[in-house]
């Protein structure tokens, strides 16, 4: 991340580019990732194209704040909550006027999208790579994302770590919030 900037290249996988992958190079051990995505009745968060999430991982609450600022390039704000703060509901004081420090909602906020992520990561000099596997509600699909630790030229970088499965990046896939929201449409149009 450079200062509070997310900026990453993401790149759909199949299962085999993902599996083969994962057997060519040193990733860390799995982590698990529950994450619980956010906005108001009128989808006011989605609209505005942020991303509002607190992530779960082992006892541990993240949440965090995504704004667009180009294609490849987000302003990323996140910051440990309680134990207690499960949810958006249940915000300490403190940690509400900070999140209110840094998006106003004029509605109030409810779930709208939980899904799971086992991911595993790789850490090189410029960037963290990471191998998600992500179980939406009955759905699974595979991603990598290389996420700059510092400017450099990342498409090369990351081009040359996609020769084992011989594909190169073209563009960036979509969202994890976008592909759980095509998911649960591609549910509601096939009932």
């Amino acid at each position: 991340m450079l200062n509070n900037q997310e900026r990453e290249l993401k790149v759909l996988l199949t299962r085999e580019q993902y599996e083969k992958l994962l057997n060519s190079y040193d990733f860390n051990s799995p982590v698990l990732q529950k994450n619980t995505y956010y906005d108001s009745a009128d989808e006011e968060l989605k609209n505005k194209k942020i991303g509002l999430r607190i992530r779960m991982i082992g006892n541990q609450n993240i949440l965090t704040v995504k704004k667009p600022k180009d294609a490849i390039t987000k302003y990323e704000y996140e910051f440990p909550i309680s134990d207690e703060s499960i949810s958006i509901e249940n915000l300490h004081p403190s940690e509400r006027d900070h999140l209110e420090s840094i998006i106003h909602v004029d509605q109030p906020v409810y779930p709208t999208v939980v899904f799971e992520t086992v991911r595993y990561n790789l850490q090189t000099q410029d960037a963290t790579i990471s191998l998600d596997q992500t179980d939406f509600d009955g759905h699974r699909d595979y991603e990598l994302e290389y996420e700059y630790l510092e400017d450099h030229d990342g498409i090369s970088k990351l081009n040359e770590f996609l020769k084992p499965i011989g594909i190169q990046y073209e563009k960036n896939g979509p969202s994890k919030l976008a592909r759980a929201f095509q998911y649960k449409n591609q549910d509601k149009e096939n009932l």
